[in-house]
């Protein structure tokens, strides 16, 4: 081969070289990347599932209240001939909210002991 031919294919090389070296420097970048944008992925998956627990939880506490307070609320008699008071309301709501919450607890945590019981007990083959 001629000089001038045996340079030039060295210096295609050299760049060929240079432009494989920076391809799998982006390669390994865009693999770190991917990896972060997964973890902030899950982090906000964590910081969403918390704010439903909470929306859950406030709402498991709040809603048997507020039916109960609407239930005693219904005016079907004149309210200067009723014989109850406030407490009436609390010794009915209480034992509500209470009664609400433990069975969401129940479900929530044995739902799957329940759904196996009950397959078992109906005989139907449990979906996979």
């Amino acid at each position: 081969m001629y000089d001038l031919e045996l340079d030039l294919i060295n210096k295609c090389c050299f760049k060929s070289s240079q432009r494989l070296a920076a391809c799998e420097q982006l390669i390994r970048r865009v693999q770190r990347l991917t990896d972060d944008t997964k973890t902030s992925v899950e982090i906000n998956d964590d910081d969403h599932g918390k704010a439903i627990l909470v929306f859950t939880v406030v709402t498991l506490v709040f809603l048997p209240l507020s039916f109960v307070a609407s239930f005693l609320g219904m005016n079907t008699v004149d309210i200067r001939n009723q014989t109850w008071n406030q407490a009436l309301y609390w010794i009915i709501a209480l034992p509500v909210t209470a009664s609400v919450v433990v069975l969401a607890l129940v479900i929530g945590y044995k739902y799957e002991t329940m759904r196996d019981y009950v397959e078992r007990y109906t005989g139907k083959v449990k979906r996979e």
